[in-house]
């Protein structure tokens, strides 16, 4: 994910990430943040130098959080039941082609050398080919006024 920011960045686009978790991360206990947050603040917004952090109570759409952003692509990490078009990285482990969800438009991978690639019927791409994960991404993007997340 962070090698496609970079090279899509590059190409002059903007850029927003969203990571699904299955985890509620908070701020670290006995901080300022934490405290506002244990008082009922919501959302808390914590600025520093050069960034903004938002923390919300409840879970937002991605769709009200990025109202008003004029953002070229949106990557979106997770979210493995959306019917979303997906560039799914598996790493070095091996793939069982029933484990592969229905919308991936492609395999990213470390090692080819552990992929059955016949019985995968999707192109299969290299971490280190980014050129080609970006090509693959601007084709298969879809409008983000259709998300429902």
């Amino acid at each position: 994910m962070e090698q496609l920011v970079k090279a899509l960045r590059s190409k002059d686009y903007s850029v927003a990430t969203v990571k699904s978790s299955k985890e509620d991360h908070s701020s670290p206990e006995g901080t300022d943040s934490w405290r506002h947050e244990q008082a009922g603040a919501d959302p808390v917004v914590l600025l520093g130098p050069h960034s903004t952090s938002v923390r919300y109570a409840t879970r937002r759409k991605i769709e009200d959080i990025l109202k008003g952003k004029e953002i070229d692509f949106l990557l979106i990490e997770g979210f493995k039941e959306e019917p979303l078009p997906k560039v799914w990285c598996v790493g070095d482990t091996t793939v069982d082609p029933k484990e592969i969800p229905p919308t991936t438009v492609a395999i990213v991978t470390w090692a080819e050398s552990t992929m059955n690639l016949k019985s995968i019927r999707k192109p299969v791409l290299r971490i280190d080919d980014i050129d080609r994960v970006v090509q693959l991404v601007e084709k298969q993007a879809v409008d983000s006024s259709t998300l429902k997340l």
